[in-house]
């Protein structure tokens, strides 16, 4: 019995071992397999294709600009302009010459030589004057058929209108012109004063586009009278020390003699 016990445990063992002979053990995958992980590639710094860029060791150079100025617009300068009116196109009706400027508020406006007649506005009794941006002036003349005088004066000077009528300036006789190299101060309303020098006019009449006789402005005679007494005195001055010194030498001369 124990014989048999033991003979079937050997048979056993034995068939198990012959069973682990077949069966094959797990073994570690061959170098060579072809299944392949990804290799991931770590760049270093000096593979990376970012590149810094060049310092440069100058200092840029300094350019200085000069300030641009606007372009000014010169201040006009006072001038003595004629103005010519015509009638029928070609005969001459109205003469004017003066040197103007404004006072508009205690500021000076002067009337330049880009000034020109408007002859679309004026007539043989009237001047109409642009000056100026946007300025203007005007002169009304007035007639009792023998003789003319300055009546109205109008003007629009830095968007201020002013005015002054029944004036009655420099009467003359017609075909006559009136004259006044000293000037004339004409005060308008508004706080407006239009200042003049070397005037003259002849409205209405004028003969072959020319001034007639000039009547005198009482400025002017009293500058015409003055100037003879001036030259006068000192003439009459002159003498006067002449004669002194003369009698001075004669008394001098006659002392002289009495003594020898």
């Amino acid at each position: 019995m124990k014989i048999a016990i033991i003979l079937g445990i050997l048979a056993v063992s034995g068939l198990v071992k012959a069973t682990g002979d077949t069966t094959e053990q797990p073994t570690d995958a061959p170098t060579n397999d072809t299944t392949t992980s990804p290799e991931t590639i770590t760049p270093t710094p000096s593979d990376t294709t970012t590149s810094t860029p060049p310092k440069t060791t100058g200092t840029p150079p300094h350019t200085t600009s000069k300030p641009t100025t606007p372009a000014t617009t010169p201040a006009p300068v006072l001038a003595t302009n004629t103005y010519t009116i015509k009638k029928n196109g070609n005969e001459t009706c109205l003469l004017v010459t003066m040197s103007a400027s404004f006072s508009v508020n205690g500021k000076s406006v002067i009337v330049g030589k880009d000034a020109k007649a408007d002859t679309t506005k004026s007539n043989c009794g009237k001047l109409f004057v642009n000056f100026g941006t946007a300025n203007w002036f005007s002169l009304l003349f007035k007639t009792d058929n023998k003789s003319f005088f300055l009546d109205t004066v109008e003007a629009n000077v830095n968007t201020v209108d002013a005015n002054t009528t029944k004036q009655e300036i420099g009467k003359a006789a017609l075909k006559a012109s009136y004259r006044c190299t000293s000037g004339i101060d004409i005060k308008l309303n508004h706080n407006v004063t239009m200042h003049t020098t070397n005037v003259q006019f002849q409205p209405f009449q004028v003969v072959k586009g020319q001034y007639g006789t000039a009547e005198t402005c009482a400025a002017d005679m009293t500058k015409n009278v003055i100037i003879p007494i001036v030259v006068g005195c000192a003439l009459g001055g002159l003498i006067i020390i002449i004669i002194i010194a003369y009698l001075i030498g004669r008394r001098r001369i006659k002392h002289r003699y009495e003594s020898m």
